[in-house]
């Protein structure tokens, strides 16, 4: 630049490192000390600087990092095991520390040929920390901090990214080790009961509200809590025992005795379990396939075993690497064991024909309990030995299994072994059986009995093909029992659903009809399914459960339509003016559907069909509706399901020929004055019908209404007039939507 002076000013500082050498390494003392002291989880070490001159060296085989040239040296003492992360310190103010370490077993200032590299994650590194099973041992440690730049040789090497003149610190944190040490993992110091010294008792027995008709001896013992920490239990071979996975290199001892033949189900929380009999503690377990009562087994609360014997087992828990610094605290659900009575169709318990007296009935007149008096003569209990069969009807299940392992036969029975990642439970049911003569409403009831587990059980009626006069003891002995839906079982009704859930909550009642126009003697069977609480209560799944089963019948008499075909339709009016006219009533009971009916509105479920009539000399528009009685209510309705309407095109065809279906649309209009929807329609003079549909009615009795509104205009006969009572103008509006 012309006419400009240039003055430049320089400065010179000597930068040297402080701790460049062995003996001049920071002693940061024992840091365990000082962070007790502080009341503090880390510290800091001081700052030091990369400067200009080379100090790298090998250590002990030891090359630095990446070439580094330059090294900074602190040590410090720990006095326990610890878990340890040392890091650079973030940059702050305007520092940004530098550098790559690496950390050494030993004691700087004692010299180099102390210092071995402890490797693995402290290898040149920014930041590092012990792994969960590598916590520092007590001792000295050097840290050695690398950095890379020019140097007074080589001055002008200086490139981006060097080290020289940056700051180098590092903070170390220090977290105790706390993981507890087993105390069962091995066969002499497995867990027993330390206040009687002997194994763990496992007993069912009366509980709280128990009785002798309505049994609650469950219960459920909570064991002792085993902790894993960095401990390794192999090998295996000096226990010695196979563990359930190759991988495995934990292992927990339980020991525990039963006193009554039982069904037990443990619970290992997640965690691989087996099961042998004998003691492992004094030896008399040996833990081969002679011994061996519960295979391996994974999943919480797989482990069962329905008809334990009386005697002395061992429990092994295992686990691997990564199950360091957990725990695990078994529980074992302990109940007797029975046989159901009603296991198998060809076991049901019979009701015989049920008495149309609208009473509950809970057996079969006369019958007693031949188990107990107190108890309903339909009684019965869901056990570990009650199963299903492959090809029972499914459709109350929810997330079950079919389980042939339950009808084995042998004791000491397992009923899973391997990774078990399925939900489901065991598939258990119970069969009932009974008659019915009389049309009406039969309500089925199923009521659980166990104390302490309130959920409804999941059942479902089926109808039987077999004849229903057979008596059931000709039934089973003729081959003749229906258990599947190809032998000939057709769903009637199941229980419904109320809430949410994996296996919603069901009612413990269903209803369904029988038409009594022209009844028959119909055998029906009905399929009790244990109950499936998951996830809400895991209780509620296990056996055992106690059931009643009860049905009322409530008999209707047939009423026999009036207005059942197109021939007899109900005449509502003939030549029907304007105005608010009305069918006469009928019934739905025993009302029938023909197939030479036309198109009707929900033809799937019209199938109680009622015809009406009307012939009108009327231009305008119509509505219509159906009032019926249900109970004790009378109620008014208009929807696609509940009427359909036809103009007459050709006489006595009741057909789609004869008959064009006016409302398939299904349009209404709301009515204020009765605050309720009406079909509405054009008409023209002519003759009309009416099908009330009988979509989800039964026995109501019922009939249509209608009203005729006229649109004038449409004839010189019926003009729309214009009332003139001297000169002036007159305006006159006509709806003209229907006219001819």
């Amino acid at each position: 630049m012309i006419n400009r002076g240039d003055q430049p000013t320089m400065r010179f500082r000597t930068l040297e490192t402080t701790h460049s050498s062995a003996a001049l390494a920071q002693d940061m003392g024992s840091i365990l000390d000082t962070l007790v002291r502080y009341n503090r989880s880390f510290v800091n070490s001081d700052v030091d600087y990369f400067s200009c001159r080379d100090n790298a060296i090998t250590i002990n085989g030891y090359v630095p990092c990446s070439g580094r040239t330059k090294m900074i040296y602190r040590q410090f003492y720990l006095k326990d095991a610890a878990q340890v992360t040392i890091a650079l310190l973030p940059s702050a103010c305007g520092s940004i520390y530098r550098g790559q370490m690496s950390l050494f077993y030993g004691k700087a200032t004692d010299g180099l040929q102390g210092l071995t590299a402890v490797r693995g994650p402290w290898d040149c590194f920014a930041s590092a920390q012990t792994p969960t099973c590598g916590a520092l041992q007590p001792g000295w440690y050097t840290v050695v901090s690398y950095g890379l730049g020019p140097n007074y040789s080589n001055p002008l090497q200086n490139f981006s990214g060097n080290d020289i003149g940056q700051a180098n610190a590092f903070s170390i944190t220090v977290t105790p080790v706390t993981c507890p040490a087993p105390k069962y993992n091995r066969p002499q110091k497995a867990a027993i009961d330390t206040l009687t010294g002997q194994p763990f008792l496992i007993q069912w027995g009366p509980r709280a509200g128990h009785t002798v008709a309505y049994p609650k001896t469950d219960t459920t013992y909570t064991l002792y809590k085993e902790n894993f920490n960095c401990t390794v239990d192999t090998p295996f071979s000096a226990h010695p025992l196979v563990p359930c996975q190759t991988s495995f290199t934990k292992v927990a001892y339980y020991v525990f005795r039963t006193t009554q033949e039982s069904y037990v189900q443990i619970d290992t929380k997640g965690f691989w379990g087996t099961v042998y009999s004998g003691n492992a503690r004094n030896g008399s377990a040996t833990f081969d396939a002679t011994t061996l009562i519960q295979p391996c087994v994974l999943s919480s609360g797989r482990l069962q075993i329905c008809q334990l014997q009386p005697g002395v087992y061992t429990l092994l828990i295992f686990g691997d690497n990564t199950h360091t610094c957990h725990s695990v605290q078994p529980t074992i659900y302990i109940d007797q064991v029975g046989v159901s009575r009603f296991d198998f169709a060809s076991k049901a318990y019979d009701f015989g024909t049920v008495p149309p007296d609208s009473l509950w009935h809970n057996g079969k007149a006369g019958d007693v309990n031949p188990l107990d008096p107190g108890r309903a003569p339909s009684n019965d209990f869901f056990y570990c030995t009650t199963g299903a069969g492959q090809n029972d009807p499914a459709d109350i299940s929810c997330m079950t299994e079919w389980k042939p392992e339950i009808y084995s036969g042998k004791l000491n029975n397992p009923l899973y072994q391997g990774s078990q990642n399925s939900l489901n439970i065991p598939k258990r049911n119970l069969w009932y059986t009974f008659t019915v003569t009389e049309g009406g409403n039969v309500r089925v009831r199923v009521t659980n009995r166990t104390i302490g587990k309130p959920y409804h059980l999941r059942y479902a009626v089926y109808k039987s093909d077999v004849p229903g006069g057979l008596p059931f003891t000709t039934v089973v002995s003729s081959g003749q029992v229906d258990s599947t839906i190809l032998q000939g079982l057709t769903l009637v009704k199941r229980n419904d659903v109320f809430g949410n859930g994996y296996c919603p909550d069901v009612y413990d009642e269903l209803l369904f009809y029988r038409e009594p126009c022209s009844p028959a003697l119909d055998r029906y069977y009905i399929l009790v399914e244990n109950v499936n609480s998951y996830p809400w209560d895991m209780m509620g799944v296990r056996p055992n459960n106690q059931i009643d089963v009860s049905i009322l019948l409530d008999s209707i008499n047939a009423i026999l339509p009036n207005f059942d075909h197109y021939s007899t339709a109900g005449n509502i009016g003939n030549n029907l003016g304007v105005g608010r006219h009305t069918g006469p009533t009928d019934n739905y009971s025993c009302a029938t559907k023909s197939n030479k009916e036309p198109f009707i509105n929900n033809p799937s479920c019209a199938n109680k069909t009622l015809w009406y009539k009307f012939t009108t000399n009327v231009t305008g528009h119509i509505k219509f509706r159906i009032v019926f009685t249900n109970g004790q209510s009378t109620q008014s309705a208009y929807g696609l399901g509940d009427i359909s309407f036809y103009r007459q095109i050709k006489p006595a065809d009741s057909t789609a020929t004869g008959l064009q279906h006016l409302n398939p649309a299904g349009t209404s209009i709301f009515d204020n004055p009765t605050n309720s929807y009406w079909g509405y329609q054009c008409i023209s003079p002519g003759t009309y019908y009416f099908i009330l549909t009988g979509c989800g009615k039964v026995s109501e009795y019922v009939y249509p209404q209608i009203e005729i509104l006229e649109d004038a205009g449409d004839f010189c006969a019926r003009p729309a007039v214009a009332a003139l009572s001297g000169p002036g103008m007159k305006s006159v509006s006509a709806l003209v939507d229907c006219h001819t």
